[in-house]
């Protein structure tokens, strides 16, 4: 058993310690840098140049599982990483990794990291948003079924609005819808998230709704139209997640959701699904200035 590996990934080269760690039960780190040389180049085609928010489980699921924004001590000089500001932080900033390559993603398995999250703009244009996201949040004992019906009613809002969207199953509880966007900033694309999430509760109350207290929800599937906030993160697409065999967040097509459930591809079957059906993201719809919505909903 080797203590370290070198795994090359386009013009980089990550050295890889401990590499049959398990990170997650039953996936090796090792596992995490390879499925990143699989799909690294896709999740970077869509979120080139965001900034990172690292779920990392060094020592495993065992040890502490925590959430780190500033670029962990000692990784490879070549890593892109900026300074933003942050009223979170004590010291009012925080140095992200920018997602600038699939080397980059390699390397933050390299320590620990099993899921990527990340905000909605990049890091030469800042404030301005590619897209907005609606998180389909539902109760753990949800039926499929119900969440899928949910998804179903915000693709069906965004087609009466002439909105383009992506999904993608979340690798947890729920599902995201994508919409992408050009030429607004990001309270404008917030408030728009805003506004087709209260639409949708508006015209489906007993299915779904806004409110973020849990015990003020009902068994009702909250749209969290949150992730659109100013420092606000979601689970990049093809990220694995902290649960046993790591669970991915996997770009579906639509007409596939009757069949989907959110957390149904894990690592291990990655490889099949690219073979099967591709990448349903290679695509993309044109951006759009979601005037449609301040129009129709404002």
């Amino acid at each position: 058993m080797s203590d370290r590996v070198e795994i090359r990934v386009g013009d980089r080269t990550v050295q890889l310690s401990s590499p049959d760690k398990e990170l997650v039960p039953g996936v090796t780190k090792r596992q995490f840098a390879e499925h990143w040389r699989l799909v690294g180049d896709r999740t970077v085609a869509h979120c080139h140049g965001r900034l990172v928010s690292a779920k990392r489980a060094p020592d495993g699921t065992d040890g502490d599982v925590f959430f780190q924004k500033n670029i962990p001590a000692g990784m490879p000089s070549w890593i892109s990483h900026a300074v933003v500001p942050s009223e979170s932080s004590d010291d009012g900033q925080i140095d992200h990794v920018i997602l600038d390559d699939a080397g980059h993603l390699v390397a933050l398995a390299q320590f620990g990291t099993v899921e990527v999250h990340v905000g909605t703009w990049s890091a030469d244009d800042p404030w301005q948003p590619r897209e907005i996201i609606l998180d389909l949040d539902p109760p753990s004992n949800a039926p499929v079924e119900h969440v899928r019906l949910a998804v179903q009613q915000v693709l069906e809002l965004c087609d009466e609005l002439e909105l383009p969207t992506m999904c993608k199953t979340t690798g947890s509880k729920g599902f995201h819808v994508h919409v992408p966007v050009t030429g607004v900033d990001q309270a404008r694309a917030r408030d728009a998230a805003q506004l087709l999430a209260d639409e949708l509760a508006r015209r489906h109350p007993d299915e779904l709704t806004t409110e973020f207290r849990k015990e003020d929800r009902r068994g009702r599937i909250l749209v969290d139209w949150w992730r659109n906030g100013g420092g606000a993160t979601a689970i990049a697409v093809w990220s694995p997640r902290v649960a046993a065999g790591a669970p991915c967040a996997v770009p579906i097509h639509r007409d596939e959701l009757d069949d989907v459930t959110p957390d149904q591809w894990r690592i291990a079957d990655v490889p099949a699904r690219l073979d099967d059906v591709g990448d349903p993201w290679d695509d993309a719809p044109t951006p759009v200035d979601l005037s449609a919505v301040f129009d129709a909903l404002g």
